[in-house]
């Protein structure tokens, strides 16, 4: 009978070896996890809008938007604005200058929207998205001429600079 209590204390002493070197294991990668969490942070950033844009009024055809200098240029903001655009008579001739300053680092594409009350006075050329580089401005026009059997009233062309 001896000889059969030992046979069984055998077994079970390695059952007991196995699930302490099972529990060691485990203890040992809760340590190294419990460490692993301790370092997560959390890293808050703020996006912010990279453009910029500024428009200009030219009444010579032959005026390249880019040979403006600084004081022909009106910066509007993120919000509605207007510009002045003076009197315009029929059959006359505008041409609005967009610049579109990119101060990210990135090349960011931008197009642009038309809407307002009066386009259907004025024969206009359409701009394509394109891509400013990063850190610098593109300057682009729009061309208007106003029909010549256009009734006096005032006219709102409306300019959108979109991004992306």
């Amino acid at each position: 009978m001896t000889e059969l209590k030992q046979e069984t204390a055998k077994p079970a002493r390695n059952i007991k070896k196995k699930l302490l070197s099972i529990f060691g294991v485990l203890l040992f990668a809760s340590v190294v996890f419990a460490a692993y969490t301790v370092l997560t942070t959390t890293i808050p950033i703020t996006v912010s809008e990279p453009f910029s844009v500024s428009y200009a009024i030219v009444d010579d055809p032959n005026t390249l938007c880019s040979s403006l200098d600084s004081s022909s240029w009106y910066s509007v903001g993120n919000g509605s604005s207007t510009i002045p655009a003076g009197s315009i008579y029929p059959g006359e001739y505008r041409k609005i200058c967009v610049k579109v300053d990119n101060a990210s680092e990135a090349s960011l594409s931008y197009g642009f929207t038309y809407g307002g009350t009066g386009w259907s006075q004025a024969d206009r050329t359409e701009i394509n998205n394109s891509p400013v580089a990063g850190n610098s401005s593109d300057i682009s026009a729009i061309e208007i001429t106003i029909h010549e059997d256009a009734i006096p009233e005032t006219y709102e062309p409306t300019i959108s600079v979109t991004r992306g």
